[in-house]
């Protein structure tokens, strides 16, 4: 599964996803990227699922207007 990881999403949490291709957005250029711009390029680059610590993402964009499933985990 192609896994993109927004800017607060901690990177040690990649070691537990393996078996997964994972993305972070300061790698790919993509660290000054809102939300929703985020969210259409992941879907454009491809990524099935998006996760994020951000617990306002889900308040802030229509996630369900996204093809493909967006996942919003609360993150301590």
């Amino acid at each position: 599964m192609k896994i993109i990881f927004d800017n607060s999403t901690p990177a040690p949490l990649a070691a537990f996803l393996t078996g997964h291709e994972i993305s972070m957005c300061p790698k790919l250029g993509w660290a000054r990227l809102g939300n929703g711009e985020l969210l259409t390029a992941a879907e454009t680059a491809g990524f099935e699922v998006m996760i994020s610590a951000d617990q306002n993402l889900k308040y802030q964009q229509n996630l369900t207007k996204a093809a493909h499933r967006f996942d919003c985990p609360r993150l301590k």
